[in-house]
């Protein structure tokens, strides 16, 4: 088949190096590179040129197992790493990391959250709860709030602080859930040697991409698809 795929994140990227062992597979990216979340920055300090991720920074095998074997198939090298929260807040003179726990009062806290809060994925009542109204109606503090969960979300996230807490609360905890962040279980995590802009131009050499190419809509037809993309090209797969 001819098909495309549109986005190049690891989404896309992973689909379309499947799909191209039996498929004509073109990739549609509205960027001007190709990685999405994934993106390495590099800078030079002391002589030595460190490689920056900002959005994908770790892995493990429990958690990610086809995509380590994606990494594996493409020879693409990995190191161990390390998970660890740092936060530091000026305006309220508090700073605090994982090998340094925070104050007591936050620590208890922070131990009932991860305690009780996996009761949430069992019980219909959460279903439709955000992190902010769990937070809210389970009377955790806004030191709790702001000094743990929101510095939290936002890292693991890439989002906004002020936008963290919007993030559906069963969707949250299953993620923790996963990622060994709750309870006594703990992953051994890995990140991408030289970054994760390593597995994306390996992965860009093997596909046909289109980079900074909009697809404004795509419509279904009888024996495939048609891609309208910017200046209203159409393309059909």
């Amino acid at each position: 088949m001819k098909i495309a795929v549109i986005g190049t994140g690891i989404s896309g990227l992973g689909a379309a190096y499947a799909l191209s062992k039996g498929h004509a597979v073109e990739l549609f990216e509205r960027d001007d590179r190709a990685g999405g979340h994934s993106n390495t920055v590099e800078h030079t300090a002391a002589g030595r040129t460190l490689a920056l991720d900002t959005g994908f920074i770790v892995h493990n095998e429990d958690t990610y197992p086809n995509l380590v074997r994606l990494f594996r198939e493409l020879g693409v090298r990995t190191q161990a790493s390390e998970m660890s929260l740092s936060v530091a807040c000026e305006r309220h003179n508090l700073e605090y990391s994982g090998r340094r726990p925070p104050l007591t009062w936050l620590t208890v806290e922070i131990a009932r959250f991860l305690r009780r809060s996996p009761d949430a994925l069992d019980d219909p009542r959460y279903a439709d709860w955000s992190l902010a109204r769990y937070v809210a109606e389970e009377g955790y503090s806004p030191r709790f709030r702001d000094h743990f969960l929101v510095p939290l979300c936002a890292a693991l996230w890439s989002t906004a602080p002020s936008q963290t807490l919007d993030i559906p609360l069963v969707y949250a905890v299953r993620f923790f859930a996963n990622h060994g962040m709750l309870g006594f279980r703990r992953l051994r995590w890995k990140t991408v040697t030289g970054g994760s802009q390593t597995y994306v131009r390996v992965l860009s050499e093997r596909l046909s991409i289109n980079l900074a190419t909009e697809v404004r809509s795509l419509r279904r037809l009888d024996d495939g698809v048609e891609l309208r993309l910017a200046g209203d090209e159409l393309r059909r797969f």
